[in-house]
């Protein structure tokens, strides 16, 4: 990807041209400055455009109004399948944080889960880097930098600012959706980690919505949809630092993202609840099983995760061992239900349902 050119400095362009700023009371200069930042257009973007007047001088006008809206951050010096086993054991973990705030030691404790076994090198799990050969760079290309990281030496002190910014809800109000976005930009900025730093930015985002209440979000694949488009999500990080650390650009990246994996949830939901409403249906229509036969399919169905004993359905049901293990097996020849050997005895679960002719 080619790194996108620095947005120019306008304080330089202003000294030389004060008068640009007389351009906004032309109601055709408001109408462009109203529609390319309605797009949020990027210094780079806007440089290759067929426009009436010379980009540096639009891009001042739009620069200025964007500032006038802005709110300013201050923070440090700014004015495969091992990974899946990790990453549901951290957001399993990160649930069970009921804490509003966060410390240096939990973000160690939520990289070392998070990277647990992926490494080259052990000893980094949960350790700050110790040097500064990392540096974010084109993986087709290592020659072309995208970012270098602050000096190592600064990680501990960035990190523990990283934790008063994200634990502090009292200053000037950042809505909660949009600050879990600012930390996780925050994460692959300092890149505090030699490696995991994206994965562990898009934990402590889960951890800060899950800790203001935004529950929904534990079942939300976002980091999914983001790693569908990487290219994207490198650009926004890019965009952001070519224009004095504006995150408008990240922010403004990752809410479609948040909005189609909040769509997919929602389409899921609903074609969970039509399979269950179709298969319960099915289950009282059939009139190859009994009462009690549908029960259990019933109770199989609804724990299709469960593993269920014969002596289990035997209590439940106050029946004969036989006449369990009869049910079970004519469920498993119906091909409901699957029958699992473990060790000297077998457990059943839910399987599926087919159609009845």
């Amino acid at each position: 990807m080619k790194i996108p050119q620095k947005a120019p400095d306008i304080w330089e362009i202003l000294r030389q041209h004060p008068e640009i700023l007389s351009m906004l009371a032309d109601p055709k200069m408001q109408e462009l400055v109203v529609k390319y930042n309605k797009e949020y257009v990027h210094w780079d973007e806007l440089r290759h455009r067929k426009l009436p007047v010379e980009a540096e001088k639009l891009w001042i006008l739009i620069k200025s109004a964007r500032m006038m809206q802005a709110k300013r951050l201050e923070f440090g010096e700014w004015t495969s399948e091992k990974m899946i086993v990790n990453g549901y054991r951290t957001m399993c973990m990160i649930a069970e944080m009921k804490e509003r705030s966060i410390s240096v030691e939990r973000i160690l404790e939520i990289h070392r889960e998070i990277v647990r076994d992926t490494l080259e090198d052990t000893e980094e799990e949960g350790q700050f880097r110790n040097n500064n050969e990392i540096v974010v760079a084109d993986p087709k290309d290592a020659t072309t930098i995208y970012h270098v990281p602050p000096d190592y030496h600064k990680i501990p002190s960035l990190m523990e600012e990283f934790c008063k910014f994200a634990s502090n809800d009292q200053d000037d109000f950042i809505h909660p959706l949009i600050k879990g976005i600012i930390l996780h930009f925050l994460i692959g900025y300092i890149h505090p980690f030699t490696d995991g730093n994206g994965r562990c930015a898009r934990s402590i985002f889960y951890w800060y919505m899950l800790s203001r209440g935004y529950w929904l979000f534990g079942y939300m694949p976002i980091s999914r949809i983001l790693l569908y488009s990487k290219g994207k999500y490198a650009k926004a990080y890019l965009f952001t630092e070519t224009d004095g650390n504006d995150l408008t650009y990240f922010v403004n990246y990752n809410l479609p993202a948040i909005e189609k994996a909040l769509k997919d949830l929602e389409e899921y939901i609903t074609r969970k609840k039509q399979e269950q409403n179709e298969t319960m249906q099915m289950i009282e229509a059939s009139e190859h099983l009994n009462l009690r036969q549908a029960d259990i399919l019933k109770n199989l169905f609804e724990e299709p995760d469960r593993y269920f004993s014969i002596a289990e359905i035997k209590g439940k049901y106050n029946v004969a061992y036989d006449t369990a293990r009869n049910d079970m097996q004519y469920l498993t020849k119906m091909g409901y239900i699957e029958k699992i050997e473990r060790g000297k005895s077998f457990v059943y679960r839910y399987k599926r349902v087919r159609k009845i002719s």
